[in-house]
């Protein structure tokens, strides 16, 4: 999917933060006031305001661009630096200001408290915005404003006309009580808390038709996108038509950042020119039902959303690059992964209830699956009768299973070397010093469990049966 968006250019510009959270223990109550200790043991900075909806659009493939406002202080320096690391091309303006931070302390899961760093910034500096952005706007494709209300976008008006002038489409994420400011805009985004302030409230589907599309005509906008919560998300354009989708997320873990998803996913699907904006909405609903599963202001993964769309068809990989990659990212989720291997030439109630109980030992269930060359010299003349994306394919059919990931050679120890899952699995018939990978697993501080075997249950004597039928 990333390689679908490699190509786009999206300008995103709006209000730089820096999101720190720190992560910590509570044991025991101040004595100096009935509040908890906290005790540091772990600092994240993360890029926040626009620089997350950047960094989302970054982490799908597009070619990025930053405008926004910092301070010359240290912050601004981490700022920077993230930048860099996310691929993303930072065009930063230095206000008098101190760079806007937002401090998080969290423990056991929860946060505490949030301290905000921040100043208003003068209309004049906003304006330094506009200029900046006149002049680098027309390098990209679509632009993204994104308002949190600190001042980078106090012109947005100024900007909105450009992009008109320009015919370049500009998604805006709106805040305040004061939506004018966004007349002309392709696209605007507020939740249902923003889009309420601005029309009231209502209670019914009727209700809430009529007043976004009273919106759209006053602030003559192509697009309004409500996002809903839990209620999901409503796409209405300037021809009088609505469009609503349900809400695709399963567990609600945080919700920051979720706004900035949307914002990103919608940006880059457009200026992708592959999707219509409904198209673009179903696949940015799909994208927040899947980040607000996620601690703090996080991004989405391209492979997450593909297979979110496409189901079990993203299960199989014939090398193992991506999956590599894969397991990195559910490491940092503490996803904790199970790997099991074999030819599966046919699946039978063995490899089920097998499968079924790796499954119950982690959160991904990784099966490596012999080529059909491998399971030619495991198994001799014949043999695989299924080929290996028959065998793959079937294997997709059971929902335990998360991945499948073919390997040419006659054992996974490589494969397992590369993936390094936190549990080792195989089928009672082998000792656990007998598994392959079990001392690498080890090594790392993973288990290694050999399981039930169920007897008579085997690809062999299965194959055995139907040919001594068929004689």
């Amino acid at each position: 999917m990333n390689n679908l968006f490699k190509n786009t250019r999206i300008l995103v510009v709006g209000d730089v933060i820096l999101d720190k959270y720190l992560f910590g223990e509570i044991n025991r109550i101040s004595p100096e006031a009935p509040v908890p200790v906290v005790n540091i043991n772990e600092q994240v900075e993360k890029l926040g305001g626009a620089g997350n909806v950047a960094r989302n659009a970054a982490n799908l493939g597009a070619n990025i661009t930053l405008l926004g406002l910092v301070g010359n202080d240290k912050e601004s320096e981490v700022i920077y630096n993230l930048t860099q690391r996310e691929g993303i091309t930072a065009v930063f303006l230095e206000s008098q200001n101190p760079t806007i931070v937002k401090s998080r302390i969290l423990s056991q899961g929860q946060q505490l408290l949030r301290f905000d760093l921040e100043k208003s910034v003068s209309i004049q500096v906003g304006k330094s915005i506009v200029s900046k952005f006149k002049e680098i706007v027309q390098n990209h494709d679509l632009v993204i404003a994104s308002d949190y209300g600190k001042g980078a976008l106090s012109s947005v008006s100024e900007l909105i006309k450009i992009c008109n002038d320009f015919k370049i489409p500009i998604l805006v994420d709106p805040k305040g009580d004061d939506f004018n400011k966004y007349t002309g805009s392709t696209l605007i985004t507020p939740n249902k808390k923003e889009f309420e302030t601005i029309v009231g409230q209502y209670s019914t589907l009727e209700e809430l038709e009529s007043k976004a599309f009273g919106l759209v005509n006053d602030l003559e906008i192509k697009y309004l996108l409500v996002t809903k919560g839990p209620e999901g998300m409503s796409l209405f354009n300037s021809e009088g038509v609505s469009q609503h989708f349900k809400t695709q997320a399963e567990d609600v873990f945080d919700v920051t950042g979720a706004g900035d998803t949307v914002c990103a996913v919608m940006g880059v699907a457009l200026s992708s020119g592959n999707y219509s904006f409904a198209e673009a909405t179903a696949l940015a609903n799909t994208a927040a039902g899947i980040v607000v599963k996620k601690m703090g202001a996080a991004v989405i993964e391209p492979f997450e959303l593909e297979r979110a769309i496409k189901k079990d068809t993203s299960k199989i990989y014939r090398n193992v690059e991506v999956p590599t990659h894969i397991c990195r990212t559910l490491k940092t989720q503490n996803k904790k992964i199970i790997f099991t291997n074999g030819c599966f030439d046919f699946i039978h109630a063995g490899h089920v209830k097998y499968l079924k109980e790796a499954s119950e030992l982690g959160d991904i269930l990784i099966v490596g699956l012999n080529s059909d060359s491998s399971v030619n010299r495991q198994k001799g003349p014949g043999r695989p009768i299924n080929s290996f994306l028959d065998r793959a394919v079937v294997l997709c059919g059971l929902s335990v299973v998360d991945f499948i990931i073919e390997f040419d050679e006659d054992d996974p120890l490589e494969l397992i070397k590369a993936i390094k899952p936190d549990v080792l699995v195989k089928g009672g018939d082998y000792a656990e010093s007998e598994i392959v990978g079990h001392d690498e697993v080890k090594k790392t501080g993973g288990l290694v469990r050999s399981l039930s075997y169920y007897v008579n249950n085997s690809s062999s004597k299965i194959i055995n049966k139907i040919k001594n039928y068929n004689e």
